[in-house]
């Protein structure tokens, strides 16, 4: 073989093998960049896995309507108007305050004419129209806190038949322990209503004290 068909040979393989190289190197560069980014796409999906989006915020009424609800729940809350209370319950409580609000009335009001009719009416209505539950601790109240000069103003409840034979002769034990002028008279009062549930109590101690002679005689 001449020397110039060894370098044909030779030149025609160098050839061959840089076309196989210059294969080999794009081969290997498509690998790396998909490679590469199979790993960025990896990489976008966990920081979007950590991303922690904000919570919306709540809706609020443009002119503040959501808060003067709350202040409106607040205040009801301070006026004690319990969330659970009914409106039965509600108007209850109302009528014991009123109730209460009178004898307070009573206690600090002076009356040197006596207690005039109305207002004798008055309470003994705002009584009778108190829930039954209520109606005693609130007689026991108004007992402790009229004073004699005043008591007239219970008197009406004494002699009602509708305020009941039990808070009868609980006004009427109350009354034993005031003063003479007080008691004597409304026992006289009792003394001519023999249907009276105190009749029989008032008699006794009228005999005791040597003035239902006088009562008869009356």
């Amino acid at each position: 073989m001449g020397n110039s068909t060894k370098k044909t040979l030779f030149i025609a393989a160098a050839g061959a093998l840089f076309l196989i190289a210059a294969l080999l190197y794009m081969l290997l560069g498509k690998k790396q960049a998909a490679e590469s980014a199979a790993g960025e796409g990896a990489d976008r999906t966990e920081v979007r896995a950590e991303t922690v989006l904000p919570e919306p915020a709540a809706a609020s009424s443009p002119d503040g309507a959501d808060g003067e609800t709350a202040n409106a729940e607040e205040e009801e809350d301070d006026d004690g108007s319990a969330s659970g209370e009914t409106p039965e319950e509600r108007a209850d409580r109302e009528k014991v305050d009123a109730f209460d609000a009178l004898v307070d009335k009573w206690r600090e009001e002076e009356s040197p004419d006596g207690v005039p009719m109305e207002k004798i009416g008055e309470f003994t209505q705002m009584f009778l129209g108190l829930p039954e539950k209520d109606k005693e601790d609130c007689l026991r109240r108004a007992l402790n806190l009229v004073s004699d000069a005043n008591f007239e103003v219970l008197v009406g409840l004494l002699v009602d038949r509708r305020t009941g034979d039990e808070f009868i002769q609980l006004i009427f034990d109350d009354m034993v322990n005031r003063s003479d002028e007080v008691k004597m008279t409304l026992l006289r009062e009792i003394f001519k209503d023999k249907t009276h549930p105190c009749w029989a109590e008032a008699a006794w101690m009228l005999d005791a004290m040597d003035e239902l002679g006088k009562e008869k005689n009356d």
